[in-house]
């Protein structure tokens, strides 16, 4: 079976698949040629007009296979191959209208390719990161030109400098993707809009095409985030751009990170005297999650009804900031602590009862429910800032103040000094 597949229906709407689900689409170089042969039967094939990405299973595509990096023969063989076959410039000058049905984990590449598509359609319960930049890889596929043209720079900054994910609700707010499709309903929110596209026939499709691209400054730009850097010491006349582009670069990263790290500090310290007015009450099912990344923290609406903010680091390790030990939201069969499943569930907090989610801390392997309670042992739980509702019904989180507690045995929220 072919690890990308391709469709072309009688509307000459052509569909390519992510077909490797065992191991979550992760693209490979084989993939990577599938997709540009496949890029290339649809630019040639008249009748083709809109192209569909889709992914097999249980997600997209959870990014690049990590086991192929390093493995080309030489630097200068990868750069060939790359502009040679270059799938992700193929894909943003393509002249068909295309669009990304996603679901599940959308990491690294998996972010990336619906990014170069024009429209971006999400499941309920899909995940956006570049997290390769944990690992010290540079986005491989213009994450670091992408993201900023489709979502706030502070957004951008924040998912390219610490690789930390965002659920579906805070994409479409940010601009990340253009739909939510209800539960089950990817399928047919993805057919609605191809519809929409394929209104006007052949040459209306392929006029309104170009004409965005143009107006998008996007017709002389390559994306291309993998040139190696050459270490060639020639006479430095003969390259002072490149050498001014990495100064300045690596001064504003340097001075971006240094701005991160002031305003984590800040939050953490408890030091924000802001009160955060979100949406409407009625606006968050039970059960729903979002990171507000600009603030450090993960609303909750529990089982009971009730809102939690949970800080994104666990109040011990405060006193080391420079650990960061941030937690992430993730599945509770994969929360991987010598703790089984059934007694993380079994300690579920009120509130959080029947919840398929856990919290799980970065540096130590700590577990909390979406309550913010310590499960894998006693300790203390995550922080958590007051949440209320005011009189026009919308949600208001105090950054300014703290509740902080800990799990003691069977007691799981004894109040604690929010010190460290």
């Amino acid at each position: 079976m072919d690890l990308v597949l391709l469709d072309i229906d009688s509307r000459g709407v052509a569909t390519i698949t992510l077909n490797r689900p065992e191991r979550l689409n992760a693209i490979n170089m084989e993939m990577r040629d599938l997709l540009w042969q496949h890029l290339g039967a649809c630019r040639d094939i008249p009748e083709v007009q809109v192209i569909v990405f889709k992914g097999e299973g249980r997600c997209f595509s959870a990014g690049a296979d990590i086991s192929e990096f390093g493995t080309a023969p030489s630097v200068m063989a990868a750069r060939q191959a790359r502009h040679e076959r270059d799938v992700w410039d193929a894909l943003l000058h393509h002249r068909c209208t295309t669009v990304a049905a996603m679901q599940g984990y959308c990491f690294g590449a998996g972010l990336e390719l619906p990014l170069l598509c024009d429209v971006r359609i999400a499941a309920e319960g899909a995940t956006f990161a570049v997290p390769e930049v944990s690992l010290g890889y540079i986005p491989s596929a213009g994450a670091t030109q992408t993201l900023p043209r489709r979502v706030p720079p502070g957004v951008a900054a924040a998912m390219i400098l610490t690789g930390e994910p965002i659920d579906a609700p805070a994409g479409l707010r940010w601009g990340l993707v253009d739909l939510v499709a209800a539960p089950g309903g990817l399928d047919s929110a993805v057919e609605q809009v191809v519809a929409q596209a394929l209104n006007g026939g052949e040459a209306a499709i392929q006029a309104r095409r170009q004409r965005m691209i143009a107006g998008a400054g996007r017709g002389s730009s390559r994306v291309d985030d993998t040139e190696p850097v050459s270490f060639d010491r020639g006479p430095a006349t003969t390259r002072p751009p490149v050498a001014l582009g990495c100064l300045l670069a690596a001064a504003v990263a340097v001075a971006i990170a240094g701005i991160f790290t002031f305003v984590a500090v800040f939050l953490d310290s408890g030091a924000n005297s802001g009160k955060l007015t979100l949406e409407p009450a009625e606006a968050y099912d039970v059960g729903y999650v979002e990171y507000l990344s600009d603030d450090n923290i993960f609303l909750v609406r529990l089982r009971n009804g009730e809102f939690v903010a949970l800080a994104d680091m666990d109040a011990a390790n405060r006193d080391a900031q420079s650990r960061r030990c941030r937690v992430a939201l993730v599945a509770i069969n994969e929360a991987a602590t010598a703790i089984s499943a059934e007694t993380l569930r079994s300690r579920l907090s009120a509130g959080a009862e029947g919840s398929t989610s856990v919290f799980r801390e970065a540096c130590f392997g700590a577990v909390y429910d979406l309550a913010g309670t310590r499960l894998d042992a006693d300790g203390r739980n995550l922080d958590r800032h007051p949440v209320g509702v005011n009189s026009a019904g919308r949600v208001i989180v105090d950054t300014s103040k703290r509740e902080c507690s800990e799990r003691t045995g069977t007691v799981s929220s004894v109040a604690v000094s929010c010190s460290p």
